[in-house]
């Protein structure tokens, strides 16, 4: 019987990753795609499923990381606003409707470990259309890659050098870049090279004017997030 059960499956995992592969990517928008699909019960203060009617903003950051021309999106945001829930949930439309290699790096290590298990997996094991195609070999699950049927997702500290070469990406995440030993972001940024369709993602609290962070926003479009007074329905900048 324990034998029949392992081959069953084994057999429904083979079935799940052919079905995976051979279903076209989805040109749903990627907020629509979030809301029908993440459930942060016991994930997030906000439980329930995955609402951008609290965040609308977050609509334009992902139409931004869903373009297929535009390579660079840098987010310079206040603390406790969401982004980093906004990048996990990219993340997990990645590997199932754009997989590619993709970098996940945080200040250190330690702190990509910790978020590693705190955050990441239980979201996306919380996906159904992720979680089949997770690992089912222990080696291929790792606080520094998860080895997924479709894609491989490295995790990286920069405060590690050596860790962020020689690893061509599609996808670069820099999460909490502000908080990076100086001239990390800008090595790290030439991972993506290799492929065509790549995309690099910035995103942090700023500390100081002038600083790597606020210069690689400086270079973009500059773009400020407003919100509709609901009394009079005028629109004016966030200010934090």
């Amino acid at each position: 019987p324990r034998r029949r059960k392992k081959k069953d499956v084994a057999t429904a995992r083979i079935r799940d990753l052919i079905v995976a592969w051979l279903t076209p990517p989805s040109d749903q928008p990627l907020h629509e795609w979030a809301e029908q699909r993440v459930d942060l019960t016991g994930l997030s203060q906000i439980e329930g499923p995955y609402r951008t009617d609290v965040s609308p903003m977050v609509r334009w950051v992902f139409g931004a990381l869903q373009n297929k021309t535009t390579k660079k999106v840098v987010l310079m945001v206040s603390a406790q606003a969401g982004k980093t829930q906004t990048l996990m949930v990219f993340c997990a439309w990645a590997i199932c409707e754009a997989p590619g290699p993709m970098f996940w790096v945080a200040a250190s290590e330690e702190a990509c470990d910790e978020f590693t298990k705190a955050r990441l997996l239980p979201l996306l094991e919380n996906i159904p259309d992720v979680a089949k195609r997770m690992p089912t070999v222990r080696a291929e699950k790792t606080l520094n890659l998860i080895q997924f049927s479709t894609m491989p997702l490295y995790f990286r500290g920069a405060n590690s050098p050596s860790k962020l070469k020689s690893t061509p990406v599609r996808w670069l995440v820099c999460d909490e870049a502000s908080d990076w030993p100086p001239d990390a972001l800008g090595k790290v940024q030439k991972r993506v090279r290799s492929y065509r369709q790549s995309k690099t993602v910035v995103i942090s609290t700023p500390k100081d004017a002038g600083e790597e962070m606020h210069a690689q926003w400086e270079r973009g479009t500059q773009t400020f997030f407003h919100f509709a007074c609901p009394s009079c329905g005028h629109r004016q900048p966030f200010r934090f």
